[in-house]
């Protein structure tokens, strides 16, 4: 019976009919709040809300959830607050991921999100120290984002030459967003 009414449910969801999904979602939570269910009700009521582009709603539901579907939710928090611009909530949410990522893509989102929040409210010795990181988990892929970040940290301190370099590094190990950035700090 439970389940049936779960499916009920989510079946919105499912179909991309974001509102009724909030609608139904909601519902189910407040008619069955504590059910095996509940944290995948508050995370696709959450995942609503943020195609909706409702974020205070979207942050409120991925708040509450825990188990299976807390890693996602604290990255999509993480991330709603970085795009928000509330880049010391994002990191706090961030070094919240990091210390529960059992998954090698969380604690890459984790690692390069801290990288990024540390960077945007100046503190370029944590930027610099996640940036390690990123390379030090040998996220291969990421190496040029880390890259970037090194040679903006250095930029900001002062030390043109220094970046030149680290960002030459970014252009060489990829040719995306992240060495065009680096390009363009070159100038």
């Amino acid at each position: 019976v439970l389940k049936a009414k779960f499916e009920a449910a989510q079946k919105p969801f499912s179909d991309e009919n974001y509102s009724l999904a909030i609608q139904q979602l909601t519902q189910f939570i407040q008619t069955t709040p504590t059910t095996s269910y509940t944290y995948e009700a508050y995370y696709k009521l959450g995942f609503s809300y943020e195609l909706l582009g409702d974020i205070d709603n979207a942050i409120q539901s991925y708040n509450q959830v825990e188990g299976d579907y807390k890693e996602r939710s604290v990255r999509n928090v993480a991330d709603l607050e970085y795009q928000s611009g509330n880049f010391s909530v994002a990191a706090e949410k961030y070094g919240e991921l990091q210390q529960i990522a059992s998954r090698k893509r969380y604690i890459r989102d984790a690692l390069i999100g801290l990288t990024k929040s540390y960077f945007e409210i100046n503190d370029y010795e944590a930027a610099n120290y996640y940036a390690d990181q990123i390379i030090s988990e040998n996220l291969t892929a990421n190496f040029n984002i880390a890259e970037l970040y090194k040679g903006k940290v250095l930029l900001a301190q002062g030390q043109a030459d220094a970046a030149i370099t680290q960002f030459q590094k970014a252009i060489s190990l990829a040719q995306d967003k992240y060495a065009a950035e680096s390009q363009y700090n070159i100038g």
